[in-house]
């Protein structure tokens, strides 16, 4: 996609609609520009947090 025409399509969707329809039309259009990019950062959003509890336990 053309990355002049992201951005306008971008303010016009945010300038348009909002809510769920919003958000769902700001997905279809990120993973339309670089698929690899949304669903890279869609993978590392969702493990962060993840990970080992390191903490000690005393008896």
């Amino acid at each position: 996609m053309h990355y002049t025409y992201f951005f306008i399509i971008l303010q016009a969707i945010k300038k348009e609609t909002s809510g769920l329809f919003e958000c769902a039309l700001l997905t279809i259009l990120q993973c339309a520009e670089n698929p690899a990019k949304y669903f890279a950062k869609v993978l590392y959003k969702s493990m962060q947090g993840l990970g080992t509890n390191d903490t000690i336990q005393h008896l």
